[in-house]
């Protein structure tokens, strides 16, 4: 147990230096290599993998960060939630278009609700959706905490001050939230 603890501190200190991508690979790896021996799984439904984008139905689009067994956890945005795989429809990724390189924008959404979270489940949701906003280049982004007491929109901000990754952040003007939303400018 301490071995896969420490090889999961280094692979996350590698993420830090060269990117998440490989690093996440590589904690999906431990993780399967340190857990327990799961039931024989069914096979997947056909072209449902971990990495497959799907459609849940009413739910609209995520995708597949793990199976287990008869089920899918499949992240939609910062959330994510077990679905029964024959409820899943495998959507296809559209083909880049233009030059090979070029930057394409995606349908990322640049308002993120917070409401209803505790501080902790917040931050960590902010801080998976800074990094998929600076992946695909979108600035500026809403933070949606509310008013209520006042903690959460604290301590969104005191991570926002620590954060390489924003240039500024300030409240939203009064008829788009007032201090009920952070907007966040990236660099």
């Amino acid at each position: 147990m301490l071995e896969a603890q420490q090889q999961v501190r280094q692979t996350r200190e590698k993420a830090k230096a060269q990117g998440q991508g490989q690093a996440l690979q590589e904690l999906l790896h431990l993780r399967s290599r340190y857990q327990k021996p799961a039931k024989p799984q069914p096979p997947a439904k056909a072209g449902l993998q971990v990495g497959s984008v799907v459609d849940v139905p009413e739910y609209g689009r995520g995708t597949i960060v793990e199976l287990r067994g008869a089920e899918a956890v499949v992240q939609m945005g910062a959330v994510r939630v077990s679905f029964p795989l024959a409820s899943l429809q495998p959507k296809e990724e559209p083909k880049p278009k233009g030059p090979a390189g070029g930057r394409q924008r995606s349908s990322f959404d640049t308002e993120l609700n917070l409401r209803g979270l505790t501080v902790e489940e917040a931050l960590l949701a902010v801080d998976d959706y800074l990094d998929e906003a600076k992946a695909v280049g979108a600035t500026p982004l809403r933070l949606l905490h509310g008013k209520g007491t006042g903690a959460l929109r604290n301590a969104l901000r005191e991570a926002l001050k620590r954060d390489k990754r924003v240039q500024s952040f300030h409240d939203a003007v009064p008829y788009e939230g007032g201090h009920g939303v952070t907007v966040v400018h990236l660099k």
